[in-house]
């Protein structure tokens, strides 16, 4: 017998409004839809309209080059769960590591076309923008559009998708991304 396709719905929405600067929605995930083979996710996200509003949703920001990807179903929402070497951080771990070492990302998989650009693959560079709940360990990317950033020949090239302001995408300041190793 032949599955249907199951219908994401995100009915359950929380407006955000702020005392950062930003405005976005913050889902409750309901169940994945499934698009060919594989299952993805559809929903709102919050969107930061400032840098200084993305960078204060994020605990954590990593420089470093991604090690290997695989696709996890385990969890209600499908995603990539990303093997990543930082070599630069901003942010506190709860831990006094030292780079370079590895942690692990869970980056929803999203339906469409490849949302992270054509170098979301294993060597390729990226500055990701992460949160915990609760130091639960798990790291989450802040949003999808503007929490994944490929450093292409060391900029940033923040994804098409990121919010738009005086006609620049809303990435993270210079100051943070200098503190990363960029120029």
């Amino acid at each position: 017998m032949r599955r249907k396709p199951v219908c994401f719905a995100a009915a359950n929405c929380f407006l955000v409004l702020g005392t950062f600067g930003g405005c976005g929605f913050l889902p409750t995930i309901g169940r994945p839809l499934r698009v060919g083979g594989s299952p993805c996710v559809v929903f709102e996200e919050p969107l930061y309209l400032t840098s200084e509003s993305l960078e204060q949703a994020t605990n954590l920001a990593v420089r470093g080059n991604i090690r290997r990807i695989r696709f996890d179903r385990s969890d209600r929402i499908p995603a990539w769960r990303v093997q990543f070497s930082v070599q630069s951080q901003v942010g506190n771990l709860g831990d006094n590591r030292l780079s370079p070492y590895d942690i692990y990302i869970n980056i929803p998989n999203l339906c469409g076309e490849s949302p992270f650009s054509d170098n979301f693959r294993v060597g390729s560079q990226f500055v990701f923008l992460l949160f915990t709940i609760d130091n639960d360990g798990v790291f989450r990317i802040v949003n999808t559009a503007q929490g994944v950033i490929p450093v292409i020949d060391g900029h940033l090239e923040p994804l098409e998708r990121s919010p738009q302001s005086n006609g620049r995408p809303v990435t993270i300041s210079r100051e943070l991304s200098t503190i990363l190793g960029l120029g």
